[in-house]
């Protein structure tokens, strides 16, 4: 009796450590995208009180055609933006600065131009928007448009967050489901593999 009592102590153990471990990593699982809706949600509260400072100002410096030139650049900015390596990030700058000062746009201005529109993940089809850089006002607009980009970028880190959560949650409750049911059932390995794998992601 002793020793069953004491290798059912041990089973009960196991258990409670398993458990302990899922728990902790499906608190992690769901604590990241959480953090990433949270970060996301600021910037995108900070850019629009920025945006909403900066239209009216945008409306009256920009001519009819300049403000459809503005227009392009933001639905450019708005669109997904390829990963870039450090060195990728540079070359781009430095090819665009070149582009900018042979369009005879000061040195200055280029550099930060070419910065921005990096930033932006804007490096081709410059020409369409280069009647918008020779703008006096350039860093100022292209701040502007930014704020308007990162609102869109931030939306869509979001929805992934809100969808990798869901995944987790889902995966949780078919698991619980499954174990508390008490009755055999047919498995499918690779049902109970995409079942289990999220609440194991890092592990």
């Amino acid at each position: 009796d002793d020793l069953q009592a004491a290798q059912e102590g041990l089973i009960q153990a196991e258990k409670m450590a398993a458990l302990g471990k899922l728990v902790a990593n499906i608190a992690h699982e769901i604590n990241t995208p959480l953090g990433a809706i949270q970060a996301s949600a600021r910037t995108i509260l900070t850019a629009l009180d920025e945006t909403f400072l900066r239209l009216p100002e945008v409306i009256r410096l920009l001519s009819d055609d300049e403000q459809q030139v503005f227009i392009r650049l933001i639905r450019r900015a708005c669109q997904p933006k390829q990963a870039l390596t450090s060195k990728e990030e540079r070359q781009r700058r430095r090819a665009l600065t070149h582009l900018l000062e042979d369009a005879a746009i000061a040195e200055a201005d280029a550099e930060t131009i070419a910065d921005t529109l990096v930033d932006m993940g804007i490096d081709d089809e410059i020409e369409a928007f280069m009647p918008l850089f020779r703008h006096e006002k350039i860093t100022w607009l292209l701040g502007a448009a930014a704020n308007i980009a990162v609102q869109r970028h931030n939306s869509d880190t979001i929805l992934f967050a809100v969808e990798r959560m869901s995944k987790i949650v889902f995966a949780l409750k078919s698991y619980a489901h499954s174990e508390a049911s008490g009755q055999p059932t047919l498995a499918r390995i690779q049902d109970g593999m995409e079942l289990v794998l999220p609440l194991y992601y890092h592990h």
